[in-house]
């Protein structure tokens, strides 16, 4: 079955059946009228025969007359039956004909009328359905077919259940809507049930859409619905259509909503705001309801005479723009940027107004104006900053250099625009410090370290680098900015600081090596001078002086200790360079090898140095002989002598020198250089690249002690194969400082039996000195810690003259043994004997107004001599303890 019945579009319609119906009913009418006919004649026959015959033989009683009245009864019968029959069937024919007739009329407009609609169904695109509630039957014609995009062949037939239709053509999400549209239609009440509805659907393609269903109900006899018909539309494109304008119209709305300029829409006839966006609110400072309630040429100033000129165009032309001065709900003003548009709807005339907010214009152009003055300030830092800055792509090609890139590196912008940094590599920084630097800028984080670069010209320079990466708006690294600082003169100074700092570390140690060498050498250098009276032999007494001199030649070697570790010395005095340099000659051409060929330039002007002799001459030794091991086969060794101004530049270089004339000696070779890997390291205590035996790493390390101490620096340069230069700076002496005379050699004085206080923690000094002192005239008593001779000088502080303590001692050391005697006699001598005191100690002391401070190991002479010279100081009784400081 290709399609519905006609009647099942019109469900309340009269019936009216077709042509070979009314035939078959005609034939039954025909039927039934022949038998009624048949069925009267006999029953007539039968009554006129059994009446008739009784009424004649009670009438007539001939037998031939009535005979003769029965054939006539019988004839009259039959013409009189005849008639009645031909009467009756005429009628009952005529009748027939007619709704014959009717029928046939009627047949051939349903036909026609059928016709009509089959040709009227297959010229339209609408699909018919009729589902049977009892069957659960679906039956669809092809119009449907071609809606779903299938054909009846492909489906199997018009006929299907609904399981069938649904999991072929409903979509998932709409499966169960047919039946419940169809549930609804069964439980209807009334004589009709219309419905439509929008469902989505499978084509036969694959292709999803929608459909639009109008379904009717027709009910049986009983009154309940037994079949629910429908026509069903293809509503894809009407739906898509749909939705394009409800997105539309949302987008449009949003628009309207979400834009930054205040729109309204008005009535042009009547000005009366109909809507505003919410820019509009801000911007009047009014609620929607309120714009609502106003007019929008009462939003105008009404003293602005472009108000009224904007008004008279937009009515002439239908558009106009221009500035206007706005009044907002409070009364403020403000300027604005207004265009407005007359349009036709189908609810009449139509106004819009955008208006753009000038102020906030305003306020953007400052805020452009002072970007980009912050950017020109930027850009001006950035060119003037004393830092270098390089800005390259993501694979590291170089885009941009500041003025101070090309400073430091010596490259022209030019020449490395587009270049990798990597020209800049000098082969000292590892590579292991790249490639942590590459893979933490490209993990996007921040790397921060220090590299060696190469500048142009091949000098290598320290610098401190940070590089960033810089992201795009997607997140992804666009750039690299390293900012790099020039640290090589901050990297000398703190290589000069850790040397230093070394050096002091190191001269603490050799305080205390010199501070128990001191305790041993101090009987030593006593002995000589108690032994040499008592040995007549020769022999003897040589083997003293030789004792003698050795021990003195350790005292040297500590006094060698203590100037690397605190730059101390003996008395400083004005020197002339010349004459150091003039023994310096003797020792130079005596001593050394023939291959080495001196040569000296010493400037006749060479200003005075105040320091002490022996002590510019060992560094002077040092330096040359150095020099000498640096050409084990031959050379040339210069020694220059110059003055020169120091500058702030070096002072700052060198601190603490102070900016002023110098003079600088030169000590220069010819030999193999040292190593730039070791040249920081040279003056380093007990470092040494001479082989075991050959040295003891002390001579440059005492070199550095003994011209700081004088206030002075020293520079190296050097390059292998090419020799070294050591240069020493020594502050010039001022004109007028005086030479003080020569002392006068006189033998110590004997002592008158006086009572001498002595107080150390080493036995072997306390009985040298007892000896010495005691030999010499004095009496003597020992304590060998401090709180043993204050108990001493308790009990017996009237006879004791001249206290010699030492200083570090344990339990109460000399500084404080000294400050409680001057509590108990403010007016006693007091000698100070010390092998590592610092300088803050010493000037501890000293604030004592102690007599002498002498330096272990000394002599049994100095011994004397500070005892003698503290007998006869007559120092102030002062309970404050101020006075004269006597052997200093």
């Amino acid at each position: 079955m290709n399609s519905v019945d006609v009647d099942s579009t019109r469900p309340n319609a009269e019936p009216v059946p077709p042509a070979n119906v009314a035939g078959k009913t005609i034939g039954e009418s025909v039927d039934r009228m022949a038998l009624r006919v048949s069925l009267g004649y006999a029953i007539l026959g039968a009554l006129w025969i059994l009446f008739s015959d009784t009424l004649l033989t009670s009438l007539i009683s001939d037998r031939k007359i009535f005979e003769w009245v029965s054939i006539a009864k019988g004839w009259g019968f039959i013409a009189v039956t005849a008639m009645l029959f031909y009467g009756a069937l005429r009628t009952q024919l005529r009748q027939v004909r007619t709704e014959w007739e009717a029928r046939r009329a009627a047949s051939e407009a349903l036909a026609t009328r059928e016709a009509q609609l089959s040709a009227a169904l297959h010229l339209v695109t609408a699909g018919h359905w009729e589902f049977d509630l009892m069957t659960r039957k679906l039956r669809c014609n092809d119009h449907l077919y071609r809606v779903l995009r299938t054909t009846a062949q492909r489906e199997g037939g018009y006929e299907m259940t609904a399981e069938r239709f649904v999991s072929g053509f409903m979509a998932a999400e709409d499966a169960g809507l047919l039946d419940a549209e169809i549930e609804r239609a069964r439980a209807a009440q009334g004589p009709t049930y219309v419905r439509e509805f929008q469902h989505q659907v499978k084509f036969g393609d694959g292709a999803p859409g929608f459909l639009h269903t109008r379904i009717f109900a027709r009910k049986g006899e009983t009154g309940q619905t037994t079949i629910v018909q429908g026509v069903t539309v293809d509503y894809t494109r009407q739906h898509t259509a749909e939705a394009a304008l409800r997105n539309s119209e949302a987008r449009f709305r949003a628009m309207f909503e979400n834009s930054l300029d205040g729109l309204l829409l008005t009535d042009p006839n009547t000005d009366r705001v109909l809507a505003a966006n919410a820019a509009a609110c801000r911007m009047f400072r009014l609620s929607e309801e309120g714009l609502c309630r106003a007019e929008s040429d009462r939003l105008m100033a009404p003293d602005d005479p472009r108000s009224a000129e904007l008004l008279r165009e937009r009515r002439r032309l239908g558009r106009a723009k221009g500035q206007l001065t706005l009044v907002r709900g409070d009364g403020t003003r403000f300027e604005g940027d207004v265009a407005s548009h007359v349009f036709a709807t189908a609810e009449g005339m139509r106004g819009t107004m955008v208006i753009h907010d000038l102020t906030a214009r305003r306020h953007a152009a400052e805020s452009l104006r002072r970007s980009e003055q912050a950017a020109r300030i930027l850009s001006r830092a950035i060119e003037q900053s004393p830092v270098s800055i390089v800005i390259t792509d993501p694979q590291g090609h170089i885009e941009y250099v500041n003025p101070r890139f090309t400073e430091v590196s010596g490259y022209a912008r030019d020449e490395v625009l587009g270049k990798n940094p990597r020209i800049l590599k000098s082969g000292r920084t590892p590579p292991e410090t790249y490639e942590s630097l590459w893979a933490t800028i490209t993990a996007g984080r921040e790397w921060h370290g220090e590299l060696c670069n190469r500048r142009k010209d091949g000098e290598q320079v320290w610098e401190h680098v940070s590089v960033s990466p810089v992201l795009d708006d997607a997140g992804r690294i666009a750039h690299f900015v390293a900012v790099k600082e020039d640290i090589t003169e901050r990297r000398s100074l703190e290589e000069q600081l850790r040397r230093s700092q070394r050096l002091e570390a190191i001269g603490a140690l050799s305080s205390g090596i010199a501070h128990d060498l001191n305790n041993i050498l101090a009987p030593m250098l006593m002995a000589p001078a108690l032994l040499r009276e008592s040995l007549p032999a020769e022999s003897d007494r040589n083997i003293l002086v030789l004792i003698e001199q050795s021990a003195r030649r350790g005292a040297d070697i500590v006094k060698q200790l203590l100037t690397f570790s605190r730059g101390s010395g003996g008395e400083r005095v004005p020197i002339q360079v010349r004459h150091l340099l003039k023994d310096m000659r003797a020792i130079v051409m005596e001593t050394f090898p023939r291959e080495i060929t001196p040569v000296f330039d010493v400037a006749s002007n060479v200003l005075l140095v105040l320091g002490d002799a022996t002590q510019l001459h060992q560094v002077l030794l040092n330096l040359c002989v150095n020099a000498r091991d640096a050409m084990p086969g031959g050379g040339t060794l210069t020694l220059t002598v110059r003055n020169t101004m120091i500058d702030a530049e070096q002072a700052r270089r060198h601190p603490p020198v102070a900016v002023g004339p110098f003079v600088v000696i030169s000590v220069q070779d010819t030999g193999h250089g040292i190593p730039s890997t070791i040249l920081e390291r040279i003056f380093d205590p007990f470092f040494t690249t001479k082989e075991p035996g050959k040295g003891t790493g002390l001579g440059l390390s005492t070199v550095i002690g003994i011209v700081r101490s004088h206030g002075g620096f020293v520079e190296v340069e050097s390059e292998v194969g090419r020799g070294a230069t050591f240069r020493v700076f020594l502050p010039a002496a001022p004109t007028e400082l005086p030479v003080p005379p020569s002392a006068m050699l006189t033998e110590p004085a004997r002592g008158h039996d006086e009572l001498i206080l002595v107080v150390d923690d080493e036995p072997n000094i306390r009985e040298a000195t007892r000896v010495v002192l005691e030999r010499q005239g004095y009496r003597v008593v020992i304590a060998s810690r401090g709180d043993e001779a204050l108990a001493l000088f308790r009990l017996r502080g009237d006879e004791i003259k001249v206290a010699l303590t030492d200083v570090m001692m344990p339990v109460m050391n000399g500084v404080t043994l000294i400050q409680e005697i001057r509590k108990l006699r403010p007016g006693t001598p007091i000698i100070v004997t010390t092998g590592m005191a610092s300088d803050a100690k010493h000037a501890e002391i000293e604030q004592l107004s102690v007599a002498a401070v002498l330096a272990k190991p000394c002599g049994a002479t100095e011994l004397l001599e500070a005892v003698a010279a503290a007998l006869s100081e007559n120092l102030p009784s002062t309970a404050d303890g101020e006075g004269s400081v006597a052997g200093r």
